[in-house]
This record gives C-alpha cells, structure tokens and sequence, in this order.
C-alpha cells in the first residue's frame, strides 16, 4: 500500500468481496463503510483539536449541531465514495485477486484494527 487512497480502494475490494452476494459489483455496503471510516477519522481529529482548547463542559451545548455537521459529512462522503469507488471491484479483483494467504490474513486484521480504531478514539474522548 503505497498511500492513503490505496488503502481506502483496498477496504472496498475486500468489503465488497465479503457482501458481493447481497451487493454485487456495486458494493453500496463498502461505500457506506469507507464513507463511516472518513467521517469518525474527521471528527476524531475535530475532537482532539477542540480538547486542546475547550473542556467538555464547554462543548457540551453544541453536540447537537455537531452531530449534524457530522451526518451531513457522511452523507457528502457517501456521494464521493460513490462515484469514486463504484462498480471498481473487477478493476480491484484484477490488482488483489490473487495476493497470498498470509499477506490476506494480515491485512484482514488490520482492516479490522482500522475500522475499530476510530470508534474506539470517539468512544474514549466523549467520556472524558
């Protein structure tokens, strides 16, 4: 995985892949993932910024209106995923179809980790 886009196109192939039988080539369940995955990694990022700076006291009044901004985030992401990533797994197959088992393995758990991880980061900085 050479940079940042790589990885994103390697989480649709293998999504995309596990639900091919209720989505198909289009991988609507992988879009709406990696659109997840980008929304938690900018309001990680917002949180740790706005920690810096505020108390959670002070940041409580506004949750609502950032939990807005951040479903309107989403939804903005889904529309870019889609168009970016859609009907691509054929493209993608051609690229990891045949990479080894240990390599998948591997990669397997740190799709895994890199799923978790960002909720975990949420999780932890709403409770202190």
């Amino acid at each position: 995985m050479k940079n940042v886009s790589d990885i994103f196109e390697y989480l649709y192939y293998r999504i995309t892949k596990a639900y091919y039988k209720w989505d198909g080539e289009e991988g609507v369940t992988a879009i709406i993932a990696i659109s997840m995955l980008q929304t938690l990694l900018i309001g990680d990022l917002a949180i740790i910024i706005i920690r810096f700076f505020f108390d959670r006291s002070e940041t409580f009044e506004y949750a609502k209106i950032a939990s807005g901004i951040g479903i309107g985030i989403f939804f903005v992401l889904c529309f870019f995923n889609f168009r970016k990533y859609r009907k691509k797994f054929n493209e993608y197959q051609v690229k990891w179809g045949n990479e080894n088992k240990v390599k998948r393995i591997i990669r397997g758990i740190l799709i895994i980790f890199l799923l978790t991880i960002p909720w975990l980061i949420i999780i932890y900085l709403g409770r202190i």
